[in-house]
């Protein structure tokens, strides 16, 4: 087994100009409360979502269509959206 060492100056100075990293408050989830569906703005394609119940089932989940994400019965739900590999929770109300 052999290795190769490259030497870095320990006076070496790295700069970070910019990240990946997604804003939750960019994120936003309209109407809220809602009837039958939520649109989601601040995101740039279509993402993988889970629909969960309070108690943490899984009540739906896939990727959104339109950016819209449609539920079905009336209650509270925590919805759960992968953007750039990071889950952001975001909670929805649904009335009749």
């Amino acid at each position: 087994m052999t290795y190769q060492f490259v030497p870095y100056s320990c006076d070496s100075t790295w700069l970070v100009t910019s990240t990946n990293e997604i804003d939750e408050e960019t994120v936003k989830i309209y109407p809220n409360p809602t009837n039958e569906r939520v649109y989601i703005d601040g995101i740039d394609s279509e993402i993988e979502y889970q629909l969960c119940s309070l108690g943490g089932q899984i009540m739906k989940q896939g990727i959104t269509y339109n950016k819209t994400v449609n539920i079905e019965n009336t209650g509270l739900y925590i919805l759960k959206l992968k953007v750039d590999g990071i889950w952001i929770f975001k909670r929805i109300i649904t009335i009749e």
